[in-house]
C-alpha cells in the first residue's frame, strides 16, 4: 500500500501541503510553532489537498520504483489557475516518486481561487509522502514535520508557502 499524505505540525493528515503566510509564532527553539488559517483557506486547503490525492492516486500505480520518501514540488499558480513555474525542492526521492509528485501537481486547477488577497503572487509547496507501510509512513511524516518547523522558523520566502490538508 502507498501513501500520499503528510502531516501538519499538529499531526493532522494532509494529502499534500501547501504552505501560504498565516499567522504564526515562532519561539527560538521552535517548538510552539502556531499556524491558523482562516475557515475559508482552510476548506481550500482540504478541497485542494483531495484533488491533489486523486491525482496521485492515478498517477503512482503506474511509475516504477517509486521509493520510501518525502517529495516537495514548489510552485505558483499561472494566469489560468493552473500550476506554472513547477519543481522539486532538492531532498529525498528518487526519479519515480519525484516525477509521479511532479506530474500529479500538474493536474491541479483553479489554484487562483485561493481565498487570499493577491492570489497570483501565492507561492505553494506540495508535500508528499510515498510510504510502502505505515511504520514507514510514521517516520517520514515525523521527518516532514521536522522540515515544516525549519522552514516556518526561517527568515526567508520559502516560510511563506500555503499548505494543503485533508
Amino acid at each position: 500500500m502507498t501513501y500520499y499524505n503528510l502531516k501538519t505540525l499538529t499531526g493532522r493528515a494532509l494529502g499534500a501541503a501547501l504552505l501560504l503566510s498565516v499567522p504564526g509564532v515562532v519561539s527560538a527553539d521552535h517548538s510552539d510553532i502556531v499556524v491558523q488559517p482562516s475557515p475559508a483557506l482552510e476548506q481550500w486547503q482540504q478541497e485542494t489537498s483531495t484533488d491533489l490525492n486523486r491525482a496521485l492516486k492515478r498517477r503512482a500505480p503506474f511509475e516504477q520504483r517509486i521509493n520510501n520518501a518525502i517529495v516537495q514540488v514548489a510552485f505558483s499558480a499561472g494566469e489560468d489557475g493552473r500550476p506554472d513555474t513547477i519543481e522539486v525542492l532538492d531532498g529525498n526521492g528518487n526519479w519515480a516518486a519525484k516525477r509521479a509528485a511532479k506530474r500529479a501537481v500538474s493536474t491541479l486547477d483553479d489554484l487562483d481561487d485561493v481565498p487570499v488577497a493577491n492570489a497570483q503572487n501565492v507561492q505553494f509547496l506540495a508535500n508528499i509522502i510515498f510510504a510502502d507501510n505505515e511504520r514507514t509512513r510514521d517516520r517520514l511524516e515525523q521527518r516532514l514535520i521536522e522540515l515544516e518547523v525549519d522552514r516556518l522558523a526561517s527568515a526567508g520566502p520559502e516560510r511563506t508557502y500555503i499548505a494543503l490538508r485533508n
